[in-house]
């Protein structure tokens, strides 16, 4: 049997050389010297070291400040606050205001690290110069307290929605006091204020709304009813807020109150119209009297042309009917005449121009709520006018041979003249002028193209004048009086 031979020892990995204290310190230099960030070493606030960068931030050389205090870097009013930070050695960067050797001062983020070194605690404190961000923290700090005191002292309310997120970033006190509602819920509904908006504009609005492009301007007005039911006219109007890309990112917006605005607007347009209403009926007024003057010449000159008496006599009464309307605007300027007043004055103006006063029956069964439009108003009458002229010419001379009727027909009117023994022309034909005389040719004449239909028929014993009156000669009152 052969001895056994004894185990051999396992081979150990060799474990680099320690570097000496010389070479770690060397190495530290090194990182030091090339890093960009400022870094200074201190213990316990002494000053051990500092890096080229550090000097450069402060001003003084490396040898300038080995040995001494850190404080001395550090401004009276930042004094206490980098005590507090030496005793609790954060590891969370913190800011302090610090003084160059030339006395400038600049506000530095620091940040530190605890390192043993030969049994001592060291402190590794990286610097940045933090005064471009803390002067831009400032400016925008200033621009909003700004932006604050001009959103929120103003009457008008001034809101910021954000387009990606659908939300409102801000909302001024102002919109609680004209709307009455809470802002919590414009912040948390974008179109919470629709609640308000009066129930005959909100659809309006919606529209306008869903049809909005991102960048398009939103200017409208509208009503809106508190919760104490009292209506406030709005003025809203809306401008696109561009990101760094071009893009439109949000949406901002000024509504205002425009109530007062719009009150003393509907007081001044119904002085206006109070004014121009006067001015009209004046006119009318003046109108009708010069025309009543001319009506007197004209019976003065009758009486000297026997001959002519019948002519003149026509002539009057179509002056009268046109002073009868208006005589009729004079009273209601700016109100429509109603064919249910207008006729019966234009048959009692021919009759009280006739000796003997012809006896007329006339039937009106005409609610008030058929308007004749201003116009065919002189038109129409000049037409009533000659129709009772010639019932009144060609009429037997008993009592009541004359009868008018006056009537609602569909969208329009109808105006009967019967003449009771009277009688037609022979080869009479009123739509082809056949047997018109001198009056009829007047109403042919006179007649709208649209709207108005005329036949004068023999019916028996009896001439039977209808007068068809529709839109756009008359229509229907959308309020009746």
């Amino acid at each position: 049997m052969e001895a056994s031979r004894p185990p051999r020892a396992r081979s150990r990995p060799k474990r680099p050389p320690r570097a000496s204290d010389a070479d770690q310190r060397e190495r530290l230099e090194k990182f030091a010297e090339l890093s960009q960030e400022a870094l200074f070493i201190h213990e316990e606030g002494v000053i051990h070291d500092i890096n080229p960068a550090a000097a450069r931030m402060v001003g003084v050389s490396p040898k300038d400040l080995i040995g001494k205090h850190v404080f001395t870097l550090v401004a009276p009013e930042s004094l206490n606050s980098a005590k507090t930070q030496m005793d609790i050695k954060p590891t969370e960067p913190y800011e302090l205001l610090l003084v160059r050797r030339d006395g400038t001062r600049f506000w530095a983020e620091l940040q530190g690290r605890s390192l043993s070194w030969r049994g001592k605690t060291l402190r590794v404190v990286m610097a940045r110069d933090a005064t471009d961000r803390k002067r831009a923290e400032a400016a925008l700090h200033d621009s909003e307290a700004l932006f604050r005191q001009l959103a929120e002292n103003i009457k008008e309310v001034f809101f910021v929605r954000d387009l990606r997120e659908n939300r409102m970033i801000y909302v001024s006190p102002s919109y609680e006091e004209i709307w009455q509602r809470p802002r919590q819920g414009l912040m948390e509904n974008p179109l919470d204020f629709v609640q308000s908006i009066h129930p005959d504009d909100r659809a309006a609005v919606l529209d306008t709304l869903r049809r909005q492009a991102p960048g398009d301007l939103f200017r409208r007005e509208y009503r809106i009813v508190r919760s104490s039911g009292e209506v406030r006219w709005i003025r809203a109007r809306t401008f696109p807020i561009m990101n760094a890309a071009g893009e439109v990112h949000r949406i901002a917006g000024v509504a205002e109150d425009i109530t007062d605005f719009k009150q003393a607007e509907l007081a001044r347009l119904e002085h206006e119209k109070a004014q121009r209403e006067a001015l009209v009926r004046e006119v009318h007024h003046r109108i009708k009297n010069n025309l009543q003057g001319i009506i007197g010449l004209l019976q003065y000159e009758m009486g000297g042309h026997p001959g002519l008496r019948e002519v003149i006599q026509d002539t009057i009464d179509q002056i009268r009917s046109i002073a009868v309307i208006h005589g009729l605007q004079s009273l209601t300027p700016g109100r429509d005449l109603l064919l249910c007043d207008v006729v019966p004055a234009v048959v009692s103006a021919v009759c009280e121009s006739r000796e003997p006063r012809p006896q007329i029956a006339l039937e009106a069964d005409l609610p008030r709520s058929l308007k004749l439009l201003e116009p065919h108003a002189v038109p129409i009458a000049l037409v009533i006018n000659e129709l009772v002229t010639n019932a009144v010419k060609h009429a037997p001379a008993w009592q009541a041979s004359i009868e008018i009727y006056l009537e609602q027909q569909a969208e329009g009117g109808r105006f009967v003249v019967r003449t009771q023994g009277a009688r037609l022309p022979a080869g009479f034909d009123f739509r082809t002028g056949q047997g018109l005389g001198t009056g009829l040719h007047l109403v042919k004449s006179l007649l709208p193209r649209e709207g108005v239909t005329l036949t004068i028929t023999q019916k028996d014993n009896a001439v039977h004048a209808e007068l068809g009156l529709l839109p756009p000669v008359v229509e229907p009152l959308s309020q009746p009086d």
